[in-house]
């Protein structure tokens, strides 16, 4: 937690984006391996969920230090950060908490189905033996909302230095479901590039407006490959190994929502497709209004007027056998 805490500390006082992805690589290489896992979860901006309201906090915090609510109240608001109020509240400059990154976690996983009163004792108690700014770290791990200036792609970026794997293949294997095990921090972070493939999704690549001139960048329109933009939910197919997901642009498993897709999709090869979900009738398709309201109609088991939910496929980002079918994915 020490360790955790200083970095946390040092990025904070770090302008430089440069200077920070460094400052990560090298905490990542001295932390234990037990600690990397949930280390690596907050600092790409994840979190355990909350524990309690803030305002709670506040509460016990007011106790603790023997001041009237309101004047926790009333420095809140001119702070304007929970965890920073009560870490400055309390200001305590030792520490004699020796709990690791790893088995605090555990230990607010374990609690979260406390009573109120049980939380705010274990709460009290955790304070009193931190300083000012483990505190600040602490309150912000119970409140899911830590945040070191870096972005997901720095982090990235600074495991990649310390593990000698491309960011790109990081950033692959983040898709999809994160969760803070040793297996999946292994996994992540595992120098065989030719291993067993996941049914997680590639990053997806978005449209970005033309910054320069237009004409100065679209001389001919026969050089270019224009795309129409279709009204409804971009998204990439995964089939691999017998198993096929459907993930959305927000990196969300949406599989279920489209079970008729995904009943069509055992017929194709295997390989990563990725397109546009559509509601579809007489040969085109329908407004998104349309696919909203078929979604709701499936998720109540409702036969009335329900259109045809299709795949649009727009690229085959991969593609591993030969066919000569014609894939059939509506």
């Amino acid at each position: 937690m020490k360790t955790f805490t200083q970095l946390i500390e040092g990025c904070i006082h770090t302008p430089k984006t440069n200077e920070k992805i460094n400052l990560i690589a090298d905490y990542l290489a001295s932390e234990t391996h037990t600690n990397l896992p949930y280390a690596f979860h907050f600092l790409i901006g994840k979190n355990l969920g909350r524990f309690c309201q803030g305002k709670e906090m506040r509460r016990w915090c007011a106790e603790l230090a023997q001041l009237p609510i309101w004047l926790i109240d009333e420095t809140y608001d001119i702070i304007g950060d929970n965890s920073e109020t009560i870490s400055t509240i309390l200001n305590q400059s030792t520490s004699s908490n020796i709990m690791s990154l790893s088995e605090l976690c555990t230990e607010i996983k374990h609690r979260k189905k406390d009573s109120l009163p049980e939380k705010k004792k274990w709460i009290q108690e955790t304070w009193k033996t931190m300083n000012t700014s483990e505190i600040y770290t602490f309150n912000k791990l119970l409140g899911g909302g830590l945040r070191i200036g870096a972005t997901q792609k720095n982090v990235v970026k600074a495991l990649s230095k310390h593990v000698n794997i491309s960011p790109e293949i990081i950033e692959h294997r983040l898709m999809g479901d994160w969760s803070p095990t040793l297996e999946n921090y292994k996994a992540l972070t595992s120098t065989n590039v030719n291993g067993k493939k996941s049914v997680q999704p590639y990053p997806f690549y978005l449209a970005s407006p033309i910054e320069k001139n237009v004409d100065a960048v679209i001389e001919n329109l026969d050089d270019w490959i224009i795309e129409p933009k279709w009204d409804g939910i971009r998204a990439q197919l995964v089939k691999r190994e017998q198993q096929c997901t459907l993930w959305s642009r927000g990196n969300e498993l949406i599989s279920e929502s489209f079970p008729d897709i995904l009943e069509q999709a055992k017929s194709i090869p295997n390989g990563v497709y990725d397109g546009e979900l559509l509601a579809w009738k007489d040969n085109a398709p329908l407004p998104f209004n349309q696919l909203q309201t078929q979604l709701e109609q499936q998720c109540k088991d409702s036969e009335e007027n329900q259109e045809e939910l299709c795949f649009l496929l727009s690229t085959i980002l991969s593609f591993v056998e030969k066919t000569n079918e014609k894939i059939n994915l509506t």
